[in-house]
């Protein structure tokens, strides 16, 4: 309901009122005429009974009255919170324009990544895997750089490996992240005793790896057991 809907009402609601405050004179008995008195009683009863309906109705509209009044004075509290969910669409419809632009620059950028670096990198890792284990595992890095390892035609998580082909897997995704985020340039390699936990076997392959990635890197190579150890010491 607008506020000119609602001041007319009031203006009606008014009128209905005044309507039931009639002048004293209207009641007021003629003497120069004879009244018949159970007449005059059976219109006494009529009139108090119009003079409550009066009443109740009086009140009814007061109260109607003082509820359109209190709706009217809540009129700049409703423009206030109009014009505050208006500011509050505009900035919505800009948070979404942003948010629009965000996910297009986020699938342009994982596109690139894709290409720039994914490729390069499942390369490496194949390279790597095969030193250590004598054959190029097919493989794939997502877009998380989390990989799989296809074994006789199934997909296996690298959680499906023994601990000691967990760590030889990991220590080559993070030699093929390397080669693929440094083409010229070669940073050095820290290697916190990488392979502590691969069997004699196992072992001899990743001494072969360091071996080959020595011509590469340099590497820092921490171990706790010599059996780990890559180069006798002289």
């Amino acid at each position: 309901m607008n506020f000119k809907s609602l001041a007319r009402l009031v203006d009606e609601t008014r009128k209905k009122l005044d309507a039931c405050q009639k002048p004293e004179e209207e009641f007021i008995l003629d003497e120069s005429v004879t009244y018949d008195l159970h007449a005059l009683r059976e219109q006494e009863r009529n009139l108090e009974t119009k003079v409550n309906g009066c009443k109740k109705q009086q009140n009814e509209l007061e109260n109607e009255i003082k509820k359109y009044n209190e709706r009217a004075a809540l009129k700049d509290d409703y423009i206030t919170e109009a014009e505050k969910l208006q500011n509050q669409l505009k900035q919505v419809k800009k948070d979404q324009v942003i948010i629009k632009k965000t996910l297009s620059f986020l699938k342009t950028a994982k596109d690139n990544l894709t290409e720039k670096y994914l490729g390069k990198m499942n390369e490496a890792f194949a390279k790597y895997a095969a030193t250590v284990l004598g054959a190029s595992p097919e493989l794939g890095f997502d877009i998380k750089f989390n990989y799989e390892v296809v074994e006789d035609g199934l997909r296996r998580k690298p959680q499906s490996f023994s601990r000691g082909y967990r760590d030889l897997f990991d220590v080559c995704a993070h030699l093929a992240l390397a080669d693929a985020l440094y083409k010229n340039e070669k940073p050095f390699l820290i290697l916190d005793d990488p392979f502590k936990n691969l069997d004699d076997e196992k072992m001899k392959a990743a001494k072969t790896l360091l071996k080959t990635l020595a011509k590469e890197y340099q590497i820092i190579y921490l171990v706790c057991h010599t059996s780990r150890q890559v180069f006798s010491e002289k």
